[in-house]
């Protein structure tokens, strides 16, 4: 509300839906050209997105064009928020990931010092990309979009109860992953709600990211195979997911494995 009643948003500001964030239809705020969500570090969540609804315009109307935009996740982690009285992290955490039994999981704190019980080390490609993975924006700034660490196990645990398969029940109703796995059109029928569709050569859903020192990549395959990894050390190559994705491939196409009927997650609770 305290947004709403400001008057100087660019175009199509007032227009950008919780829909439109989710599928990435916003119509601008783009990572690929000045990510929004980086800029003005000395910032707080709040005096960023006043700063970037105010100034950063968009440059196509809402829901016609597929732009992947980590601000739009900063926006989407603030209403959460705002609606719940709870920190990001806590509400996460409580509403989501402990629901699914998925405990040793936070947002990474930004220096060294902070390191988490377990936490790797973070190592740069050596491409004089200008990245500290050790001077990163603060907690409450990349949690919604990039500060999740989580060891594959705890990624798959989660994977389990969204995907929609009936091993384990799952949170989400029906309805809602039926919203999430449809592809929007101006994805070009590649990208549903957080998920990308059928790309890689991958039958199914996935999802990718990385942050200076660190990559990984979900997998929900719709022959019933899910698979993750997590690397502590970034490229800059785009290719570099490809690279990650031709190994899970190999792992999926040449072991079987995986068809066993055995809960494994039993034994990380007993």
């Amino acid at each position: 509300n305290k947004f709403a009643k400001r008057k100087s948003y660019k175009k199509y500001v007032t227009d950008v839906t919780v829909r439109h964030l989710l599928e990435h239809t916003a119509g601008g705020w783009d990572n690929l050209q000045s990510d929004a969500a980086w800029i003005q570090p000395q910032m707080s969540t709040e005096e960023l997105i006043a700063y970037v609804l105010e100034n950063v315009p968009l440059d196509h109307k809402p829901g016609t064009k597929w732009i992947y935009s980590n601000f739009g996740y900063q926006l989407l982690g603030y209403l959460a928020e705002n609606l719940t009285g709870m920190t990001y992290e806590d509400f996460v955490k409580k509403s989501i990931f402990a629901p699914s039994g998925v405990h040793d999981i936070q947002v990474a704190g930004p220096s060294i010092s902070e390191k988490a019980p377990r936490e790797v080390l973070y190592y740069m490609s050596g491409n004089n990309l200008g990245f500290d993975p050790y001077e990163m924006l603060p907690s409450e700034r990349i949690g919604p979009w990039g500060g999740w660490i989580a060891s594959p196990i705890q990624l798959l645990m989660f994977m389990s109860r969204v995907d929609g398969f009936p091993h384990r029940s799952d949170l989400l109703s029906t309805n809602a992953i039926k919203q999430c796995s449809t592809p929007s059109s101006p994805s070009n029928n590649t990208y549903g709600l957080g998920w990308s569709l059928n790309i890689m050569g991958f039958n199914g859903w996935q999802h990718d990211g990385r942050m200076p020192g660190s990559a990984a990549m979900l997998v929900r395959l719709d022959n019933g195979l899910e698979l993750a990894i997590t690397v502590n050390k970034e490229y800059s190559e785009r290719d570099f997911f490809h690279e990650l994705g031709y190994v899970l491939h190999h792992i999926g196409n040449n072991h079987d494995w995986w068809n066993d009927d055995n809960d494994l997650f039993y034994h990380l609770h007993n």
